[in-house]
């Protein structure tokens, strides 16, 4: 029985990292039609895998890098690790993944009711964030998931509008604006690490990268709540490792 399962996971490991390799050849929108729910779940977890081995790489590389400098968190995600571990772990686990897939691969499909959704999210939350700061009195991470938890419910009513529209000419485009949403998105983490040696943070920005491009996958084929879901269980272990770092030097 167990030669089975081993046999069986091995054969949808293939057949998941071949679907995905073939679509990052030719990114397309007529993906095949609706998944069991089963096929969901064991194509999350291979993707997730992917992932995994992907940075584990990048940071194997890096090492030799690593033990000769002495990088330093910067940018936004310096701003992260000076708050409280608690807000530190929700911005990097719940809310950062959240924001990021809506802008990065909310609109992915093309649909009006995916691009009116995902400017309709990013609008309440960034130009509504600095105005209920200044009339609410709680914590930045409080008023944003107050934000968040009104903008959602909008967003979700937009994407039942039927029928469901592809932009014009969006299909002719999707592949560079694939590939383009993946680059983007390693790019904004890209001044996360400070290092004299430029190594440092261009490895540890390439698997963000082809993160951007597996979840990326994953909004297309499996639906947008797939690819947070993926988002926030590859942010998990480096919540938990900054936690300990931040708990050892209090």
């Amino acid at each position: 029985m167990i030669a089975s399962y081993v046999t069986s996971a091995k054969s949808s490991w293939f057949d998941t990292t071949k679907a995905f390799v073939s679509f990052l050849r030719s990114p397309r929108l007529n993906v095949p039609g609706p998944l069991t729910a089963r096929l969901k779940m064991v194509t999350i977890v291979w993707l997730f895998v992917l992932s995994a081995l992907v940075t584990a790489a990048s940071a194997f590389a890096a090492l030799p890098f690593l033990l000769t400098s002495e990088p330093t968190v910067a940018g936004g995600l310096s701003n992260v690790t000076n708050q409280s571990v608690f807000t530190m772990i929700v911005t990097i686990v719940f809310l950062g993944p959240l924001i990021e897939e809506i802008m990065f691969r909310g609109w992915l499909t093309g649909t009006w009711q995916a691009l009116i959704g995902t400017t309709v999210f990013i609008s309440m939350f960034y130009i509504a964030t600095p105005f209920a700061k200044e009339f609410v009195d709680a914590p930045l991470v409080v008023v944003q998931i107050g934000l968040m938890a009104l903008a959602l419910p909008v967003v979700y009513a937009i994407a039942l509008i039927k029928p469901r529209r592809t932009i014009r000419y969006f299909d002719r485009v999707f592949p560079i604006v694939f590939w383009a949403q993946g680059v983007l998105f390693g790019a904004l983490h890209f001044g996360n690490l400070y290092s004299q040696s430029i190594a440092i943070p261009l490895l540890m920005t390439l698997p963000l990268i082809a993160c951007g491009w597996l979840w990326g996958y994953a909004r297309v084929v499996l639906g947008l709540p797939a690819a947070l879901v993926l988002h926030m269980a590859y942010n998990v272990p480096s919540a938990v490792g900054m936690a300990v770092l931040m708990a050892t030097r209090a």
